[in-house]
């Protein structure tokens, strides 16, 4: 089972480093924003990793640690996805 942590906690537990946490952020806002999102209001507390019994992150599959947004309403649609323009 997997337990859900904002990555502001995770650094400040030491789960994972601030650079990773600020590096984690900087991603999800780069998704959403190539998505045609804006994400710029998201703050480390908005962002969750689920961590398991043994206190690893759970990762994708490309090995990256999964993330979940938890706070859509901080996200705004914008008029055309960043690729279009």
């Amino acid at each position: 089972m997997y337990t859900p942590i904002d990555l502001y906690k995770a650094a400040f537990r030491g789960i994972i480093d601030e650079s990773e946490c600020q590096k984690l952020l900087i991603e999800v806002k780069d998704k959403l924003k190539n998505a045609g999102y804006d994400g710029s209001l998201l703050k480390t507390n908005d962002i969750l990793l689920a961590i398991d019994d043994k206190g690893d992150i759970m990762k994708n599959s490309l090995g990256k640690p999964e993330v979940i947004i938890c706070n859509f309403e901080l996200i705004l649609k914008v008029t055309e996805p960043a690729s279009s323009q």
